[in-house]
């Protein structure tokens, strides 16, 4: 599981495969929603700044 590093994320916990991830990523790391919600662009094929 990861959490999301969104303060204010409704769900904060995901399972990596849910949210398509192999590999932990180095970093913090921000759910779809909140990345779209706090206009973060996602890094190569991981969800993470």
């Amino acid at each position: 599981m990861i959490a999301c590093d969104g303060e204010d994320c409704r769900i904060e916990w995901f399972h990596f495969e849910c949210v398509g991830i192999m590999v932990p990523p180095k970093g913090k790391w921000y759910c779809p929603d909140c990345r779209k919600k706090h206009g973060i662009v996602q890094n190569n094929d991981e969800y993470c700044d």
